[in-house]
């Protein structure tokens, strides 16, 4: 049978269609997860100018299920506080950088276990993570915290580093975040609300770091030409993201492509082609797709003489 690559990644546009529409349902059902604390972190220009998109990011990955729910704010004509983090339509909290994430989460549970509150319109948080955290997971904070140095690392083409920092991070969080997003779950699935609390992709936010923790590994290893534990750690990073996002085929393919594995390379294609599409393309995923798929259809060609 012969395949158009055209055609393929006509499919691939076309099927953006419904999966926007599931997008936009579980946007609008974002309200109807049930938590005492209700976290809006403002994405407007000037709290992103200030940090706000790694803040989210962050609160997103250790917030404990069903305790605290973490959305996309807007602007609370608070600028040049941010990051700004709104609490259940009412307290705002300024300030709130990577560095004091834990610390206004600790505030928040044990005020909330207590049966207090913050009772200020305005509340600073301007304190470091400094204290040990008795109501979050260490191991959890701690992943994160080796993942984003990770980062840095990777950035810097630092690969060895980067390579021990990702593989200390999922060490660290990896059962935590399983828990966590265990937990969401079986909350969602007791209250029917089972296709919201995942991301478009099926990761659990708390799962979204170490999938990238693993992609991060693929590519620092790939830069040292270590072949094994590079297609490891990016088959580990499908495995994590319950083989759904399509980031992560598109890395298998990748370096399958690099390590002459065609056979590889083939399965990561043709399952990249089968994943629904997250929302509109950008004009850079279009024209990559296009060209994944002609390698698509010149190796499924190949393979069939």
């Amino acid at each position: 049978m012969k395949y158009n690559p055209y055609h393929l990644f006509i499919t691939a546009l076309v099927s953006s269609s419904g999966s926007t529409k599931n997008n936009n349902n579980s946007n609008s059902n974002d309200n109807k997860i049930t938590c005492p604390i209700t976290l809006e972190i403002c994405l407007s220009p000037g709290c992103l100018a200030d940090g706000s998109e790694q803040t989210l990011h962050k609160f997103k990955a250790i917030a404990p299920p069903n305790q605290i729910l973490v959305k996309k704010g807007g602007c609370v004509s608070a600028c040049g506080n941010g990051p700004i983090v709104r609490e259940n339509e009412k307290i705002i909290h300024k300030r709130i950088g990577m560095k004091n994430v834990v610390t206004l989460m600790d505030k928040l549970l044990l005020s909330k276990e207590e049966g207090g509150g913050i009772n200020t319109s305005i509340a600073d948080s301007d304190d470091d993570d400094k204290k040990l955290v008795s109501l979050l997971s260490l191991d959890l904070i701690g992943g994160y915290d080796n993942f984003i140095e990770a980062e840095t690392e990777l950035n810097r083409k630092n690969y060895e580093d980067a390579i021990t920092l990702y593989e200390k991070g999922i060490e660290l969080g990896f059962e935590s975040a399983i828990s966590h997003s265990e937990q969401a779950n079986d909350n969602g699935k007791n209250n029917n609300i089972s296709t919201i609390i995942t991301t478009t992709k099926g990761t659990h936010p708390s799962m979204e770091w170490i999938v990238k923790s693993y992609c991060g590994l693929a590519k620092a290893k790939l830069a040292i030409k270590d072949k094994d534990g590079t297609i490891q750690a990016a088959e580990e990073a499908c495995k994590a993201s319950k083989y759904s996002d399509p980031v992560c085929f598109e890395l298998v393919a990748q370096i399958c492509q690099e390590f002459n594995e065609p056979n590889k390379e083939l399965k990561a294609l043709q399952t990249l082609f089968q994943l629904p599409v997250d929302g509109d393309l950008s004009r850079e995923v279009a024209n990559r797709r296009r060209t994944q798929g002609f390698r698509l259809a010149k190796l499924e060609r190949e393979f069939a003489q």
